[in-house]
């Protein structure tokens, strides 16, 4: 026994052992403990969703990534090596953890029932032209691979060659991170 009388709820227990105590936590974790995590949650949920209306100005979201959509998307032209820099020099939304795609990615953005450009409608900064991947061609060093949004096909070009970009950065699980 710990004490004379506790007070629990709206009952009153004049003794209590380690047992009853250890039953009575599990008792009120077991009602509480799965709504609070619910709730929670759902805050979370909500304030992700209100960061991404915010800037959808500039970005658009799929599942578990975050791209950049500007006119300079559709307008100015970049090298493999500029266009890796430029990804990760940008700030945008408020976030500086920018990357270029990678072919999986990228090809995540074709839509294949439609031409010129053949990427979803969301988009609103799209040429129908090639865009940087950070995936190497495997047998040849010099050249990346492209999704090409004129038709939605993918190919290999030199990394010298100035095709267009768009970064893009993952959405984290958490909300600190967001």
């Amino acid at each position: 026994m710990f004490g004379d009388r506790f007070y629990w709820g709206k009952t009153t227990i004049l003794s209590l052992d380690k047992t009853k105590a250890n039953q009575l936590i599990k008792q009120y974790t077991d009602q509480h403990y799965p709504n609070k995590v619910k709730q929670y949650l759902q805050e979370l949920k909500t304030q992700k969703e209100q960061q991404i209306k915010k800037y959808q100005n500039v970005t658009f979201t799929t599942p578990n990534l975050m791209w950049q959509d500007q006119p300079l998307n559709k307008t100015k032209t970049f090298t493999y090596l500029e266009a890796k820099v430029y990804c990760k020099k940008l700030f945008l939304a408020n976030k500086k953890d920018w990357r270029l795609p990678s072919l999986y990615e990228l090809l995540q953005l074709t839509n294949y029932k439609q031409v010129m450009p053949s990427a979803l409608k969301r988009i609103k900064n799209i040429s129908s032209n090639q865009y940087w991947s950070k995936t190497q061609q495997h047998n040849i060093t010099s050249n990346y691979w492209i999704v090409d949004f004129k038709y939605g096909f993918n190919d290999t070009i030199n990394k010298n060659k100035h095709i267009y970009v768009r970064c893009v950065r993952d959405i984290p699980k958490s909300l600190k991170d967001y």
